[in-house]
């Protein structure tokens, strides 16, 4: 079936930062790892009425034309060449949508896990693909009814105390790393605050 599209995300000054394929309001639905412009003028569909072989092979195209920025080859924000997504994903339901896994299978799956880390080359690999992306939080705020919902969320669970081996590790990772004045002036005022009323 012919409904698919290739489309693009630009920025101000009219250069492309993403190119996509989707159907129906795949485009303007917008992804987790990439914002969409908040101007719908520029978001363009640049192809449509596609199979989905040839929408994934014009996307394809298109993001080797451009270049990635994660790899130093272009002006896109791209993290993929293309031509490798689910289609229809938002219409499917998760195979264990509903199912809770039982304590077994969860201790199971922690003992599996215990004792193994990540190779040095895995985790420059994960750095690597990470760089470049923007959080999904980037220049937006929670509401106050969402800071409310997860303030009572969290009230009344109490976090134990560090063992001695987190402490090392925290004190490790800190060690070197200048701290943020905000945080110094934040950590201040709350000291006296505190002093001052007792």
């Amino acid at each position: 079936m012919n409904i698919y599209y290739v489309y693009q995300y630009l920025r101000k000054d009219g250069t492309p930062y993403y190119i996509g394929k989707g159907s129906g309001r795949r485009a303007y639905a917008g992804c987790r790892t990439i914002p969409k412009p908040k101007d719908k003028n520029l978001i363009q569909i640049i192809a449509h009425k596609l199979s989905e072989l040839e929408s994934f092979l014009l996307e394809t195209k298109l993001i080797k034309h451009y270049g990635r920025i994660d790899l130093g080859t272009g002006i896109l924000r791209n993290l993929t060449n293309g031509g490798e997504g689910a289609s229809n994903v938002a219409n499917k339901v998760a195979w264990n949508k509903g199912k809770k896994q039982s304590l077994e299978h969860n201790q199971k799956i922690s003992n599996s896990l215990k004792g193994k880390s990540k190779s040095d080359e895995s985790v420059r690999k994960m750095k690597e693909k990470l760089k470049g992306r923007v959080g999904t939080m980037l220049g937006k705020s929670h509401s106050l009814e969402t800071k409310d919902k997860i303030s009572k969320s969290l009230t009344g669970k109490l976090k134990g105390p560090d063992s001695e081996e987190t402490k090392k590790k925290k004190s490790m990772a800190s060690k070197g790393k200048p701290k943020n004045p905000v945080s110094v002036e934040k950590q201040r005022q709350s000291l006296l605050k505190y002093y001052s009323s007792k």
